[in-house]
């Protein structure tokens, strides 16, 4: 996939938003994700186009996999901007309540706070609303900071 969201330089998500990507992430780039510079009031904010890939079998609506991955990957990116440098956030539980589907080429946007982050055990929340501004999905979470170990 070659997009904006591979690029280091200041530019802009599909949906016209500034992007926010310090750096590469697979996963992202595999979905179509795309990290934004966050509004007021939120830690991280996602974009992600429902493309052909992310649909269910029907065609029409987006996998709820794919809506959780928004979800999981965009509050662990509000966490990981308040680690340390070697600290990564690892998802320790996480409950989703899926309000309405989002069809085909719609475009999401997910926005998540830390409520709180602790040592060991950090709480975040998180909401997926579609161009219309209609609410998606909700979700609450709780992570733990992990040290990473530098590559042997």
């Amino acid at each position: 996939m070659t997009d904006a969201s591979h690029s280091h330089k200041p530019g802009k998500s599909r949906a016209g938003r500034t992007l926010y990507n310090p750096r590469p992430h697979a996963y992202l780039d595999l979905l179509g994700m795309q990290r934004v510079e966050p509004e007021a009031g939120w830690d991280s904010q996602t974009e992600l186009v429902v493309d052909a890939r992310l649909v269910n079998p029907g065609g029409s609506t987006a996998h709820g996999g794919a809506i959780f991955s928004l979800m999981d990957t965009c509050m662990a990116g509000a966490l990981r901007r308040k680690l340390e440098p070697d600290e990564f956030p690892s998802t320790i539980e996480s409950k989703i309540n899926y309000i309405k589907a989002a069809k085909l080429g719609t475009v999401l946007l997910c926005s998540s706070r830390v409520v709180t982050k602790g040592k060991r055990v950090c709480v975040l929340q998180g909401e997926i609303r579609d161009d219309q501004g209609d609410l998606v999905a909700m979700a609450t979470a709780t992570f733990t900071p992990v040290k990473i170990k530098p590559a042997k």
